[in-house]
């Protein structure tokens, strides 16, 4: 682990090499785990032919508070799903998500899949979203709390026509295709049996 912005700093200093091979060349990183250190090694060509080594180390950063991903090895339920249909519920259900970190459990979406309907739920405490579809993606029944900041954060990642796949563990929630993984803790909450508030629709007949 060690610090983008000072990585991007140094790399974003360098000029692109261009057809006549006038720039910097390709970058070398290497690791020291002794000396905690990432060395950035890489030579810059002139016009006049002259070439001027670069090398920048950076300090590497404890690994404590870093994601743990090893929830991927002990997962209790995966399916698969176009990404719309969990962005949208997302997008729809997020008016209704609340700011207050002290109530933790109302910073995060409910995600809950029968065998034929999924659904996202958010409240506040005072407005409360539920956006569902019918569809057929998995045979396990599934009730989490995904936290707002990493929900928001997978429905801004995905293309809506992806097929991604949904792998959750007791503590984590990940969503991934061949290119991208985002994931992280869930809130392990009980969730307010919201639906008990909620009168059944009207039946209007024309």
């Amino acid at each position: 682990v060690f610090d983008a912005a000072e990585l991007f700093s140094a790399v974003s200093a360098f000029k692109v090499l261009d057809e006549e091979g006038i720039g910097t060349s390709d970058i070398v990183f290497s690791v020291s785990e002794g000396n905690r250190t990432i060395t950035l090694s890489a030579k810059t060509k002139y016009a006049n032919n002259s070439v001027v080594p670069h090398k920048r180390k950076f300090p590497l950063l404890n690994r404590q508070g870093f994601p743990d991903f090893s929830g991927l090895e002990n997962l209790t339920t995966t399916f698969t799903l176009k990404a719309a249909y969990l962005t949208d519920g997302i997008d729809r259900a997020a008016y209704a998500l609340s700011g207050d970190k002290n109530n933790l459990l109302f910073t995060g979406f409910l995600v809950n899949v029968d065998p034929d309907k999924l659904g996202v739920v958010a409240t506040n405490g005072i407005c409360l979203a539920e956006y569902s579809i019918p569809i057929q993606c998995t045979e396990t029944p599934l009730r989490v709390v995904v936290p707002g900041a990493l929900a928001g954060r997978i429905s801004k990642c995905f293309e809506d026509d992806e097929e991604v796949e949904v792998c959750v563990s007791t503590r984590h929630f990940f969503v991934r295709t061949s290119r991208l993984l985002i994931g992280g803790p869930l809130i392990r909450e009980e969730f307010p049996n919201y639906s008990e508030v909620i009168a059944p629709p009207v039946s209007r007949v024309s």
